[in-house]
């Protein structure tokens, strides 16, 4: 081998790279030099305060629309804001029509459902062309708020594009405006059909970001990949308000990738469980068991859960919200929170503009990086300032996710299985599995514990996980596999400081709960009837990890109360 033509080569290559970052440094600095500081300064305002502005003027008028202006918005957003401050008037004033097409949509669906437009029913807008123009016209004389919401703030900036700005832009902030607009289009293009789960609008987020979501998920995903199935329709579901319970609480615990079968409470043989096992002993009102999830990722099961959905297409219930928890909750006078060591984006399902207090990972990065769910604890005592007479609370874990060893962040008292050091991968993940249910035993158990010291209201306590984790079952590891074991999860239940011995009863006589059941229970909790007219007894369903059932799900019938027939189904 010639090690001085290697030498030679490499030494040419390298130089190739330094003269490559020279002349593009020196073009930078030379496009550059013809932006006027001032004018970036105000233009850099003025457009993140017009991409804002059509929430904030909606929101004054109507209260079916609330925005947070949360840490993912604010880092799309400030940039692009800057870099199209100076890029080039066409395609400034390209963005700006674009931006306006959309949020007339958006507002105008808001304004009319109360909910952010959503990939499926932009989808919904060519198949129903005359239902829209004949209500449309029927509306408009009332849709001027949100209309003028949206055509102020851009006729205004581009007004003041046209006439006031002097510099001729830099092409290579247009450069960077394109790359950012193109990050949303590119991950429908390229994330599968299960990336329109995460292309769902959330009622709380800005409305551009929702409309850059839902037609990026449309014209991208649906679109152009072929994926726009058939939107079946089915029957609305009905909600009748029984009562208006009062010193309260409900408390829903929303576990992450809990495989039943390595609990000791359910049979396993190390003591995974001692909190638990000793509950089992002593409450009386303890119940546990396993239980069936609605799908088998975690943005679609939050988001049937959190919508009280059977079935797996059902994408008007999901438009609508008829049935949403924390809509319910609110709507009859429950203060609202929603505390999560998970992300924003994770809180999709979750996240109504229904929540009085709302909390995820990205409000504490620094107490996340080091404690994990832990700070679901601090937050919860935090935010007890604000209870109200009667709560309804969802806690939503981290924990027990891959990589098993980060949920418990590697507090000692949690690393109890320790890898010899000629341990298999598949016996380390095994032991940190272990150790990350040690460590999940705890969280409960402090929730519980929290309930019993810190308040004398009755308080319901649900712990239901989002999914199973496969841990080799069928040979097979992780979730997010449309398989039917990745459904099959554990439950916790218990009322602290009163009895509440019907409801308990009737848990126990519930043969493996679904997710469906749960919600259905604790919307009666709340202090309504969920009456589903396309239900059939004993018939659920466990969706696949596409929003719409695109990826297929299962049918699930427990007719006989006591056993499973679980039959695959394939769009």
């Amino acid at each position: 081998m010639d090690f001085s033509k290697i030498k030679n080569k490499t030494y040419i290559f390298f130089n190739l790279i330094k003269e490559f970052i020279l002349k593009s440094l020196k073009l930078i600095k030379k496009d550059f030099k013809t932006i006027n500081r001032r004018e970036f300064f105000i233009f850099s305002i003025l457009n993140f305060v017009c991409f804002i502005s059509p929430s904030i003027l909606y929101s004054l008028f109507y209260d079916n629309y609330n925005y947070r202006l949360d840490l993912v918005f604010l880092l799309a957003f400030i940039p692009f804001s800057m870099f199209m401050a100076i890029s080039k008037l066409k395609l400034n004033l390209f963005v700006i029509i674009i931006f306006t097409i959309m949020e007339l949509v958006q507002f105008s669906h808001i304004f009319y459902f109360g909910t952010p437009i959503t990939p499926f029913e932009i989808e919904l807008i060519w198949k129903e062309q005359g239902e829209i123009l004949e209500s449309g016209l029927d509306t408009f004389p009332y849709c001027f708020i949100p209309i003028l919401a949206v055509l102020i703030p851009y006729i205004t900036l581009w007004i003041l594009y046209v006439k006031k700005r002097k510099s001729k832009g830099s092409f290579i902030a247009s450069f960077f405006v394109i790359i950012i607009l193109s990050i949303l289009p590119k991950k429908a293009l390229t994330g599968g059909k299960q990336v329109i789960n995460n292309l769902m609008p959330r009622n709380d987020m800005v409305s551009i970001y929702n409309s850059l979501s839902s037609f990026s998920g449309y014209i991208f995903n649906r679109l152009l990949l072929n994926h726009n199935t058939s939107i079946k329709e089915y029957e609305p579901y009905q909600v009748i308000k029984q009562n208006s319970p009062d010193n309260v609480n409900i408390v829903l615990i929303v576990g992450e990738s809990v495989n039943p079968s390595r609990m000791h409470l359910l049979g396993y043989e190390r003591p995974t469980t001692p909190h638990l096992d000793e509950l089992a002993k002593t409450d009386k009102n303890f119940v546990y068991g396993r239980a069936l999830s609605s799908s088998v990722l975690t943005t679609v099961s939050t988001t049937m859960l959190a919508n009280v959905q059977r079935e797996p297409d059902n994408i008007l219930h999901l438009r609508n919200q008829p049935t949403h928890l924390f809509k319910l909750a609110k709507e009859n006078g429950f203060t609202t929170m929603y505390i999560s060591a998970q992300d924003n984006a994770i809180a999709r399902g979750f996240a109504p503009d229904y929540i009085d207090v709302f909390h995820t990972k990205e409000y504490a990065p620094i107490a996340d990086a080091k404690k994990g769910d832990l700070v679901i604890l601090d937050k919860l005592d935090e935010f007890s300032l604000k209870f109200g007479k009667k709560n309804f609370i969802i806690l939503h874990q981290r924990n027990i996710h891959s990589p098993y060893d980060k949920g418990y962040r590697d507090i000692p008292r949690f690393k109890k299985y320790i890898n010899p050091d000629d341990a298999s991968w598949e016996e380390k993940k095994l032991n940190s599995y272990d150790n990350a249910m040690l460590f999940n035993d705890y969280f409960i158990y402090q929730v519980i514990k929290y309930f019993r010291e810190n308040s004398h209201r009755k308080t319901y306590i649900f712990w239901v996980p989002d999914h199973s984790e496969l841990l080799g079952e069928d040979g097979l590891w992780g979730h997010s596999i449309v398989n039917e074991n990745v459904a099959k999860i554990p439950f916790v239940f218990t009322i602290v400081n009163k009895d509440d011995d019907a409801f308990v009863k009737k848990l126990k006589s519930t043969f493996m709960p679904t997710h469906y059941e749960f919600g259905k229970m604790i919307a009666e909790l709340l202090g309504y009837q969920i009456i589903n007219p396309n239900e059939k007894k004993g018939i659920f369903y466990i969706n696949g990890n596409v929003i719409n059932g695109d990826a297929g799900w299962f049918e699930v019938d427990k007719s006989d109360g006591k056993t499973l027939k679980i039959t695959k189904h394939m769009p």
